[in-house]
C-alpha cells in the first residue's frame, strides 16, 4: 500500500484459497475497511480486483455513504456491467446514475453535460 496524493493504492498478487472459499491477503482486508478515502486497486488476472471492489463499495454503502457518491472505473463495457450487476443483487439502495462505468463512459456523460455552442447532442462511436 502506498498513499499518493489523498487516494490510496493497492497492487494485489495473489490470493490464497480455502477449502471454504477465498481468503484475502492482509492489503485486502486494509482495502476493505477504508471507507474516506478514494481507492486505486492494481492487479492481475485472477487476483480478486472485482471481488475486492464488489466488497468496498457494499461495505461504503453499509456505513451510509450515498452511492451516487461512488463511481468504479474499468477498461471494458463487460467489467463495467459485471460490476453494476454483482452490487445491485446485493443492495436495496437505489442509485441515479450507473456506479460502474468505462472511462470512454464517463468521458461521455461529461462531454453530455456540458453545454454546446451549436446546442448538438454529442454522438459517441463504438466499434
Amino acid at each position: 500500500m502506498s498513499g499518493n496524493k489523498g487516494k490510496t493504492k493497492f497492487t494485489l498478487l495473489r490470493q490464497t484459497v480455502e477449502s471454504a472459499g477465498f481468503t484475502f491477503p492482509k492489503e485486502v482486508a486494509e482495502a476493505y475497511s477504508l471507507t474516506t478515502t478514494p481507492l486505486v486497486v492494481i492487479g492481475g488476472a485472477g487476483t480478486g480486483k472485482t471481488s475486492l471492489l464488489v466488497e468496498a463499495t457494499l461495505a461504503r454503502i453499509a456505513a451510509g455513504q450515498d452511492p451516487n457518491s461512488i463511481l468504479l472505473l474499468t477498461y471494458g463495457r463487460e467489467s463495467a456491467s459485471d460490476l453494476r450487476d454483482a452490487i445491485a443483487l446485493r443492495t436495496t439502495q437505489t442509485m441515479f446514475e450507473p456506479l460502474a462505468r468505462t472511462f470512454h463512459s464517463l468521458a461521455f456523460s461529461i462531454l453530455k453535460k456540458r453545454p454546446n455552442a451549436q446546442d448538438l447532442e454529442p454522438i459517441l462511436f463504438s466499434g
